[in-house]
């Protein structure tokens, strides 16, 4: 548990049964009433934003998001096959799971992966990737 005064970005809390990254934050002190936090959060499952203010002092849930580097080796049918680069403990993850990602994975790619529960929330790849055009249609000049 952890209290209002505690709040960073980048921290996830565990808000209406679901991990929720802290996108931005601000302690508030009115000149009357009493001081609240207002919050930008994103479902890190659906990716939903939404706003949320809590009272200030309030003890809110920390949610342990476990982030890996893993590898990606190969495919197996509908999954992904991902390494952990320091163990080397192979997971299959369904392309669900991977979201808009999976259509720039490519072999051998070192991606981050966050898992919560035993299951995969959200799947970080590098912001550039080197792929090979396969076909075009020409160009209109003029």
């Amino acid at each position: 548990m952890a209290s209002t005064a505690d709040i960073k970005n980048g921290m996830c809390i565990h808000f209406n049964h679901a991990p929720c990254q802290i996108i931005e934050f601000l302690h508030v002190k009115p000149g009357k009433g009493a001081a609240f936090v207002r919050t930008k959060l994103r479902n890190v499952r659906t990716g939903n934003v939404f706003d949320k203010t809590f009272n200030a002092g309030i003890r809110v849930e920390q949610a342990m998001l476990d982030k890996k580097d893993m590898q990606f080796l190969y495919r197996d049918g509908d999954d992904y096959v991902f390494m952990d680069t320091k163990t080397y403990d192979q997971l299959n993850v369904a392309p669900v799971s991977l979201g808009s990602a999976i259509d720039y994975i490519v072999e051998s790619m070192v991606a981050i992966i966050a898992i919560y529960n035993d299951e995969i929330v959200s799947v970080e790849i590098p912001a550039s990737v080197e792929m090979l055009i396969a076909k075009t249609e020409p160009g209109i000049q003029g």
